[in-house]
């Protein structure tokens, strides 16, 4: 009994009872460059402990790059930013929401820097694989926003 009582408090406190984050898929929605360093310098501390964390860290930092007036630093930081989230499904392929980030990032990025390639994978791979029901949520939000780039679910 108290073995189940110890992982019970141990999974309660684990990093990965905070993904789906809903402030993260806000401020990719709607973010300012002011509210994105905000989450990310509260993020910043955490990436070492859990994919999810990384992944939401690398998927802010993408989108901080459209908010950046200068071309190099554009560039840099989305590249900075697909590097942890590259990273974080190469830790966790299996894992729904960190495929789904990718997908985000992915089908808004710009043609210029070649981030498409996994666009059909993880839309496949969201909708044949089971997700939680917050995660459900996120993706029925972002279908009504983008009607081009739907996954069913």
């Amino acid at each position: 009994m108290k073995l189940i009582t110890f992982l019970i408090l141990l999974f309660s406190l684990s990093p990965i009872s905070i993904a789906q984050d809903s402030s993260v898929y806000e401020l990719l929605n709607t973010g300012t460059l002011q509210t994105i360093n905000q989450k990310i310098e509260k993020l910043k501390p955490s990436i070492e402990k859990s994919n999810i964390y990384k992944c939401y860290y690398g998927s802010l930092i993408s989108k901080k790059s459209e908010k950046i007036k200068s071309p190099k630093e554009k560039i840099s930081n989305f590249k900075i930013g697909v590097s942890f989230i590259e990273e974080s499904i190469k830790n966790d392929p299996k894992n729904s929401e960190l495929r789904f980030l990718r997908y985000l990032i992915q089908v808004k990025s710009p043609k210029i820097v070649s981030y498409k390639n996994n666009i059909k994978e993880d839309k496949t791979f969201i909708e044949k694989n089971k997700i939680t029901p917050k995660l459900k949520d996120l993706i029925t939000n972002f279908n009504l926003k983008n009607p081009t780039n739907q996954i069913s679910i």
